[in-house]
């Protein structure tokens, strides 16, 4: 992580809860497990191919807690061909480029959108889970 960095974000709006968002603050993405050794090779990508859907997105999209991760992914999708999940955890102080933060209508973080890929050495598997929908 670096100490160092100032976060810069596209939605700067104080009226969030949560928000700013802390370097030594850890936000979560959940990926299919066979896709570990890529993601431990060469990082998350952005315009990886989806798992759920046909086109190929501009980002990597997080959560700030690994349960609103999952609501937002693995969790919301019946896929058949993935058995397991993994949970990658990435500080918020490694995000080199910024991220967009996303609010509900309640205003609190719905999701943290990164518009880069982030490199290996910044994403860190915290766990896996199997497919099934339960949280």
């Amino acid at each position: 992580m670096n100490d160092d960095v100032v976060i810069e974000t596209v939605r700067d709006d104080a009226g969030i809860i949560g928000f700013p968002l802390l370097p030594d603050q850890v936000i979560y993405h959940w990926s299919p497990t066979d896709r570990r050794d890529q993601i431990t090779a060469r990082g998350l990508r952005i315009r990886s191919a989806s798992p759920h859907a046909p086109i190929r997105y501009p980002m990597i999209c997080f959560s700030t807690d690994p349960l609103t991760a999952w609501d937002a992914s693995g969790g919301t999708f019946d896929l058949p061909e993935v058995t397991s999940w993994d949970l990658w955890g990435v500080y918020v102080g490694d995000l080199r480029h910024g991220c967009e933060v996303i609010p509900r209508d309640d205003r609190t973080i719905r999701e943290v959108r990164v518009y880069r890929s982030i490199p290996a050495t910044a994403v860190h598997l915290v766990g896996s889970r199997a497919a099934d929908t339960a949280r």
